[in-house]
């Protein structure tokens, strides 16, 4: 997601496989579907029998995708403790997301207008993101690029 144009994965053909039948192909191939799913693939396409070419989906595209029964989801509540386990610069992060899509949307970027803008944003982003010892700096990193398009598309 981190503004890639193209990515190449490759699977192989499975040529080696038990009885000939490959696994990690259609294995990949389900997973991109998902991703597809979730916003955060655009397109693939076969490259060639042992590869697929994957488009990344932009980050905005977290935001438009429709919750899925199923779907993992960040829990939030409507207060502090929402953010109790982010480091303050993801805080600031997600704090400018809200206020640019507040401005963007032309609505006035003040309470409680801006935490629940975050709550949403936070949830958003944070679906998309594994859980893991780097969690934090990735829904940084996130909420960061997001802000780069929003800055490009203007």
């Amino acid at each position: 997601m981190a503004r890639a144009v193209e990515v190449l994965v490759i699977t192989g053909r499975g040529n080696q496989s038990t009885d000939g039948i490959p696994v990690v192909r259609p294995a990949v191939a389900g997973a991109l579907a998902k991703l597809r799913r979730c916003g955060v693939v655009e397109s693939w396409q076969e490259h060639s029998p042992g590869s697929f070419v994957v488009t990344p989906a932009p980050i905005k595209a977290l935001f438009e995708v429709p919750r899925r029964h199923g779907d993992l989801a960040v829990a939030v509540v409507a207060d502090d403790k929402a953010f109790a386990g982010l480091t303050d610069r993801t805080r600031m992060a997600l704090h400018q997301l809200a206020v640019r899509s507040l401005q963007q949307l032309g609505a006035p970027a003040v309470e409680p207008f801006v935490h629940d803008e975050m709550l949403r944003q936070f949830s958003a982003l944070g679906r998309s993101i594994p859980s893991g010892s780097d969690r934090d700096a990735r829904l940084r990193a996130a909420a960061e690029a997001t802000l780069d398009e929003l800055d490009d598309a203007e």
